[in-house]
């Protein structure tokens, strides 16, 4: 018996640290941040590169001090490897200086055109980049101003950035671009279009970016403020690219976006909708009811989670499969 009790302990710690030894597979990690009637998601991949997308709102409550600089503690990221900014409106451009300030950041990429929005630009040359006629009919409206403030700090963030490189790695995002690629895992622009989109609606928000991120059969796509004019367009360009396991839902879900088309072709098993509260907006929960009912039809099978009512939302991938 002590001759049998023997061999079996051998056999359980050979067995023990064989397997110690095999390399485990790291996995993917999304964080689709509690960021209020904001946006910001972080990205960690399996070769440890950390991939910061949009930094909620900034202002009095910094996001990117109350909440994304302590997530950086807690999962220990010390750097970001690549910074994109899917839009200039407040709640997704505002906490990214405060971050930008404590960390290096390898490259932007950045909604606008580095080389016609420089941190000389007057107020109107501002305006008038933006490309956008309904918005030069009230030139002087809080949005307007608060996304000049706001890309101006911006500016200045990347300029001094611990990387004093990154001025020359400041790239604006569209359609084609790969922004990060490693073994078995992609980050690809896919609106919008090199020469711009004439939407008539939104022409701003219709012309942010859209990414795709693949990571073996698992996929996510993040489609920032667009809406339906621009999910029409993107599914006419991309009907087979758009398709994606997770989701992260148009414009937070608004009553003009997630139509029907889009829903079909994206054909999500998970959708992420940031939601919550942003002074002075005209966007209220009411407003989901449409747009959750059109996911519920369209796609039966698909399991929605809002950032208002769950908190934070976490997904991490093998590449074969996912979970919560």
């Amino acid at each position: 018996k002590k001759i049998i009790y023997g061999a079996s302990l051998c056999f359980v710690i050979v067995l023990t640290l064989y397997v110690s030894f095999i390399p485990q597979r790291k996995k993917l990690k999304v964080t689709f941040l509690d960021a209020g009637f904001g946006s910001s998601v972080i990205i960690q991949t399996p070769k440890g590169k950390n991939i910061l997308i949009d930094g909620g709102s900034g202002g009095g409550w910094n996001f990117g001090i109350s909440t994304i600089l302590p997530t950086f503690s807690k999962y220990k990221i010390m750097k970001i490897d690549r910074l994109v900014l899917t839009s200039p409106e407040t709640g997704n451009i505002g906490g990214l200086p405060s971050v930008m300030e404590k960390k290096p950041v390898d490259e932007v990429w950045d909604v606008f055109d580095p080389k016609k929005f420089s941190l000389g630009m007057t107020y109107n040359e501002f305006l008038t980049n933006l490309g956008d006629w309904k918005l030069s009919l009230t030139p002087y409206d809080n949005r307007v101003s608060m996304m000049y403030s706001d890309y101006y700090e911006f500016l200045k963030a990347i300029e001094n950035n611990a990387n004093k490189q990154l001025p020359k790695k400041h790239y604006r995002a569209k359609a084609g671009d790969v922004i990060y690629e490693e073994k078995g895992l992609k980050l690809s622009v896919l609106w919008p279009p090199a020469d711009g989109f004439q939407s008539s609606e939104d022409i701003l928000d219709n012309n942010s970016v859209v990414l795709k991120l693949v990571h073996g059969k698992v996929s996510f796509l993040f489609t920032s403020n667009i809406k339906r004019d621009a999910e029409w367009a993107l599914i006419d360009k991309s009907s087979n690219t758009v398709k994606s396991t997770v989701l992260l839902a148009p414009s937070h879900g608004h009553k003009y976006s997630s139509t029907n088309e889009f829903i079909r072709a994206v054909s999500p098993e998970a959708v992420i909708i940031q939601f919550g509260y942003l002074k002075g907006r005209s966007f209220y929960e009411s407003d989901l009811v449409p747009a959750l009912e059109r996911y519920a039809v369209c796609v039966s099978s698909t399991q929605s989670c809002r950032t208002d009512t769950s908190g934070s939302v976490e997904i991490i991938s093998d590449g074969e499969k996912y979970n919560f």
